[in-house]
């Protein structure tokens, strides 16, 4: 016969809820009473019936995962491997489904989990991401929460990072530097909330730093694939730019548009980062690995994805609460050979 969580608890002298608490890594328990439950399942090998639990809680136990994309190494990944540790540890599995940036397959995706009764959802939403998808969710009663991105004025837990304090440091450390001639390379993205926090914050401080020049690169000219337009952006840009009015510096949005950067800029014949430093965002697993290697803005992803999803399960829990929390995490700035 199969543990029973039951006999878990009779063997320690607590409650089945706190057993359940414990295995689950949901409700209020002390890390001590915690472990003392972990050990005694794992001495028992105690396996959890996910059948029987959704039967008993008419809970599906899993969750649907919205992204822009999936690549290994690359900002979302690692977004999608805190939630999944906290999922995992909780008894859920995920089902991850890729927007491609186009509201359209958003809003399909949504209409989909629905249908297939996820318990709740966690998403990056597009840029122009339509304010129907979240009725629905509402209306099914399928709580959700914001990663990265969100959508002003719907009522959701948002998890997202300071990129406009980010920004504001690493322009304030290329003055400091000597540099005088700040560009900034934008994305495709860029009427998202989070691209125009950076922008915000590049403008900012140029402004408290005294600085004139001012030049805002747009690259979605040039299609949706980062790499590619930023280096057909930055192509362009230093075309028809004469040497005087040239960027010593350049703040790129993302990772992926300042490795095109990077191309463009040595096809020119120019040094990096001798005539132009280039800081790139998000802090890509190939930054390190390009030449040179790329000075960029980290947010801490795991730790966004942990929390995210573990707002969501309290949600799951007391789907009553209907209080939602805005949750920034800092930005640090990696300083490396294009600075």
């Amino acid at each position: 016969m199969n543990l029973t969580i039951q006999q878990i608890a009779d063997e320690l002298g607590i409650s089945k809820t706190t057993v359940h608490r414990a295995l689950t890594g949901t409700g209020r328990i002390s890390a001590q009473t915690k472990q003392r439950v972990l050990d005694l399942a794992e001495k028992l090998d105690y396996t959890p019936n996910s059948i029987a639990q959704s039967l008993r809680s008419k809970r599906s136990m899993t969750v649907g995962l919205i992204l822009r994309g999936i690549m290994v190494g690359h900002y979302y990944s690692e977004i999608l491997a805190g939630i999944e540790e906290v999922a995992t540890n909780a008894g859920y599995v995920i089902n991850i489904a890729c927007s491609s940036d186009d509201s359209e397959t958003e809003a399909t995706i949504i209409q989909n989990f629905c249908r297939r009764q996820v318990d709740g959802i966690i998403i990056a939403p597009v840029e122009n991401s339509f304010p129907g998808n979240y009725k629905l969710l509402q209306q099914h009663n399928i709580p959700f929460v914001f990663i990265d991105k969100y959508i002003e004025n719907i009522p959701a837990d948002v998890v997202t990072a300071d990129s406009a304090t980010g920004v504001k440091r690493a322009v304030h450390y290329l003055h400091t530097n000597g540099r005088n001639r700040i560009a900034f390379l934008n994305g495709f993205e860029r009427n998202s909330v989070t691209i125009q926090q950076r922008l915000k914050g590049y403008r900012e401080q140029l402004l408290a730093d005294h600085k004139d020049y001012q030049l805002v690169i747009e690259s979605d000219y040039f299609g949706k694939e980062d790499t590619l337009c930023g280096y057909s952006a930055m192509c362009h840009a230093l075309q028809r730019l004469s040497p005087g009015e040239r960027m010593d510096a350049l703040i790129c949005v993302n990772d992926s548009l300042a490795f095109g950067a990077l191309k463009a800029i040595r096809e020119f014949g120019l040094r990096v980062p001798e005539d132009i430093a280039v800081i790139g965002n998000n802090n890509d697993s190939m930054a390190e690995y390009v030449y040179p290697m790329l000075t960029t803005l980290s947010q801490p992803k795991q730790d966004m994805g942990r929390l995210a999803m573990r707002l969501l399960l309290h949600h799951l829990t007391d789907k009553e609460d209907t209080q939602y929390g805005f949750y920034s995490f800092p930005v640090s700035l990696l300083i490396r050979n294009s600075t």
